[in-house]
């Protein structure tokens, strides 16, 4: 599903112009447009409430006809596309569109926008590019933004992680747990137990069991306290599980599985089914030790 621009606004002046416009005709044209405009803002709004009640297609089918949408409009459909329909195509082309439309902290934003979908598209070395261009914008800012820069440092971690450029992935990670943990303000415990999460797998990748299983057990004691019925909690249960097995110690590994399996009430949820699957190889394993 692509979005259509439509930029044909001018052209729709020029049909309604006569030749030799009057004094009267121009409000006319002018009234036109302006209904163009509002036109534009009421089918978004109606496209937020479908949104607000989870009816994504209904709101992808609302974005995919504004005329001259906005930047953000675009970036708006693009993050519905991809975070929703899983139309990563459709998702790139919308910040690409809005990429070319904005200007300071909308391009910036639209950068991360398109980090994201770099990400989701295993393009890691484009995501890396443009989530260190939007770090550059952010921190040249003269108002510092600890939120926006957490986001830049966490999408490059992720990209040199994926890229396995473990050393730099590592850094970049801690210096957006720093800015979580003490710039922020409210602190937000899922930022940070993403932030403890990431960093657990780096160290998992590098060897550092010890460290990755500190990391990965901070992370669950956050979620356990915010987040029960939250689905980032069983990811975070089962990558402590994980790390249990990579230590050797089945026990502790069911046990958070079976936390894990405990907190998704979901049958069809993702996170349940992998839980699953690391449950039936942990029985394998188990009887292989018998």
């Amino acid at each position: 599903m692509m979005i259509s621009i439509l930029d044909n606004t001018v052209h729709v002046a020029k049909a309604l112009l006569p030749a030799n416009p009057s004094a009267t005709t121009l409000p006319n044209i002018l009234s036109i447009l302006t209904g163009f405009i509002c036109h534009s803002s009421d089918d978004e709004a109606l496209a937020d409430e479908h949104m607000a009640r989870r009816e994504w297609s209904q709101a992808a089918n609302i974005f995919a006809c504004i005329i001259n949408p906005n930047v953000r409009v675009l970036n708006k459909y693009g993050c519905l596309l991809r975070e929703h329909l899983n139309n990563l195509s459709g998702a790139l082309e919308c910040h690409q569109q809005a990429l070319l439309k904005a200007t300071d902290r909308e391009q910036a934003e639209t950068l991360i926008c398109l980090g994201l979908v770099h990400k989701g598209m295993k393009q890691h070395a484009e995501a890396l590019k443009v989530y260190s261009q939007a770090l550059q914008w952010f921190e040249n800012e003269t108002k510092r933004d600890p939120v926006m820069i957490a986001r830049c440092l966490i999408g490059i971690g992720n990209a040199q992680w994926a890229r396995q450029q473990l050393t730099e992935a590592l850094d970049y990670t801690e210096r957006a747990l720093a800015i979580r943990e003490h710039e922020i303000k409210p602190k937000n415990d899922f930022d940070i137990a993403a932030c403890l999460g990431n960093m657990s797998n780096i160290l998992h990748d590098q060897g550092d069991i010890k460290r990755a299983l500190s990391c990965a057990t901070r992370a669950v004691d956050l979620l356990s306290a915010c987040g029960k019925d939250d689905p980032r909690l069983a990811a975070a249960l089962n990558n402590l599980g994980a790390f249990h097995i990579a230590n050797g110690d089945l026990v502790k590994a069911r046990e958070h599985f079976e936390r894990a399996l405990e907190s998704i009430s979901n049958e069809n949820h993702p996170h349940r089914k992998s839980t699953l699957a690391n449950l039936a190889r942990l029985e394998t394993m188990e009887k292989s030790k018998k």
